[in-house]
């Protein structure tokens, strides 16, 4: 990915790939690479939510590795989703609903990233997936609309639109023990939102 990246970068990459690492190895490599990462740790969200901060991270890891298509990706692409989805409520405050989590999280990816040895091209594209990560659920939750053209010049490229709409999806999961928070409706709404986004990138 970048010869600046050294070799226990390479461990948590390796660590966040494998399906079968444990939370405690995962935990551990995770903090002592990104100290930031440890104010998370028993953290706790606005009480809609069922997880602390760092429990419902590695929900959101585990449920991006279930997709078919995270699977299919190239490495380059899988780690950009699983560095988007570690980081994407890093900046999260505690007890509290935070709407501008996502853009204080962005922010703070790009400097964690850019001290860890990744390029420019990677921190980019995590950078983008976090400051938008609440968008798709938005969407889905027919709380907000968004022209699809104005969404399809942010996204510009259709693979970047699938990273974030895993992203969306496994964050969303994640908020209930038992999903809940997830339905068939905000399903069917998040996909032909992307859909629509991607008619107006093809376009383009």
């Amino acid at each position: 990915m970048t010869s600046l990246i050294n070799a226990n970068i390479q461990k948590l990459n390796d660590a966040l790939l494998d399906i079968k690492q444990g939370d405690d190895k995962l935990i551990k490599l995770i903090v002592e690479n990104i100290p930031e990462w440890a104010r998370l740790l028993e953290c706790k969200q606005h009480n809609i939510h069922d997880y602390t901060l760092d429990i419902h991270t590695l929900h959101v890891i585990k449920k991006i590795r279930e997709f078919k298509t995270f699977g299919e990706l190239k490495e380059f692409d899988r780690l950009v989703l699983l560095y988007a989805a570690l980081l994407h409520d890093i900046e999260k405050k505690e007890n509290e609903v935070d709407p501008e989590h996502p853009y204080r999280g962005a922010k703070k990816s790009g400097e964690i990233l850019y001290k860890l040895g990744f390029t420019e091209n990677f921190t980019n594209r995590v950078y983008l997936l976090i400051n938008y990560h609440q968008i798709l659920g938005l969407i889905g939750s027919g709380k907000v609309s968004f022209p699809f053209e104005e969404l399809a010049a942010i996204y510009k490229d259709p693979l970047l639109l699938d990273l974030q709409t895993m992203l969306s999806i496994a964050d969303i999961k994640s908020v209930k023990k038992n999903e809940a928070f997830f339905n068939e409706k905000m399903n069917k709404k998040i996909h032909e939102a992307v859909e629509g986004i991607k008619f107006f990138i093809k376009n383009d």
